[in-house]
C-alpha cells in the first residue's frame, strides 16, 4: 500500500495495533486525539498523533491536523496546511480518542463529542 494513497494523501491506519510509525502494509499508524491537552507529535506506542481538523499542520498540542480526502481532493495538504489523509476503515461509526472523548463519523465528517 505504501506511505500515499492515489490521490497523494497520507495512507493511515487508525488506531493500528503494534508499535512503530508504519504499519505492516506501509502506511502510517496515527493515534487520533482532541487535542485539549498537550499529547506532542507521537503516542508512546510510536504511532503519530493527529487532531481531526482542517488548520495548519501543527497543532498547539503538538500533534498533526488532518482531515479525510474527498472526491476531487488531491496532494498531501489541504490548502490552510493540514494533511489530507485516507485508509479510514468506513464501518467505524465511533472512535476514542487517548484520553476518553467520543469522535463520531457523521456523513464523512468527524464530530468531537465531549
Amino acid at each position: 500500500m505504501g506511505v500515499y494513497s492515489s490521490s497523494g494523501a497520507l495512507q493511515v491506519k487508525v488506531n493500528e495495533a503494534g508499535t512503530g510509525r508504519y504499519a505492516a502494509d506501509g502506511s502510517v499508524r496515527i493515534t487520533i486525539v482532541s487535542g485539549s491537552t498537550y499529547t506532542g507529535l507521537y503516542a508512546a506506542d510510536g504511532s503519530m498523533n493527529l487532531v481531526l481538523e482542517d488548520g495548519a499542520l501543527y497543532h498547539p498540542c503538538g500533534a498533526v491536523r488532518g482531515v479525510m480526502v474527498y472526491s476531487g481532493d488531491r496532494g498531501l495538504h489541504t490548502p490552510s496546511g493540514a494533511f489530507f489523509i485516507d485508509g479510514y476503515d468506513q464501518s467505524f461509526s465511533n472512535l476514542e480518542t487517548e484520553d476518553g472523548f467520543n469522535i463520531l463519523l457523521e456523513n464523512g465528517k468527524f464530530l468531537l463529542l465531549e
